[in-house]
């Protein structure tokens, strides 16, 4: 059998204070309706909001499909292991929800944002291509950070609620390092 390749999922110095990612976890048992339920949907929406509230991380949308999620996420500018963020998560939606995940997790970082827009497409979309609905406005298993809505307004809004987090963040805890030194030529 092959072996799965071990990713790190460490975000690098360089990379930009407000880049996002595109994360996709998965259940253990894939083909099996683990997440699409009320009850477990109303935990991981609740834990998703409480977590942003903290400060762990800042989602621009959460969808869950049966058997996986997907989502395009910001961290905070402190340099958190985004593989602790997330195995925490997973953590705790298996305790409290009795959901049992595959290691690890696919993370892309977005590189422009023409690409989270279509990052955000695909995700939105993905239960219409499943046929789980016509329209991925009837999808009911979708988290925005303004509650439901549409995606660009939830994008906009997502982005300029990060950027404030992050200025005021900026202002009030010095850095040990210019922004000539965190980012690579040409940002």
């Amino acid at each position: 059998m092959p072996t799965r390749k071990h990713l790190c999922h460490e975000i690098p110095s360089w990379v930009r204070p407000d880049a996002v990612f595109f994360l996709t976890l998965c259940c253990e048992e894939r083909g099996k309706n683990s997440l699409c339920h009320d009850s477990v949907a109303g935990a991981v929406f609740e834990t998703v909001s409480n977590r942003v509230e903290r400060g762990a991380w800042y989602p621009y949308v959460v969808l869950l499909m049966p058997d996986h999620v997907h989502m395009l996420v910001a961290f905070p500018l402190e340099q958190v292991v985004m593989r602790n963020v997330v195995r925490g998560w997973k953590d705790w939606i298996r305790k409290r929800c009795a959901i049992r995940w595959q290691r690890g997790f696919f993370e892309h970082r977005l590189r422009s944002d023409e690409s989270r827009q279509e990052k955000a497409d695909y995700i939105l979309n993905n239960p219409v291509r499943k046929g789980l609905v016509a329209n991925w406005e009837d999808w009911p298993y979708l988290w925005f950070p303004e509650g439901r809505g549409s995606p660009s307004a939830a994008l906009r809004a997502g982005c300029v609620a990060l950027l404030e987090i992050r200025r005021a963040r900026q202002r009030l805890a010095p850095t040990s390092r210019s922004e000539a030194e965190v980012s690579p030529k040409g940002w």
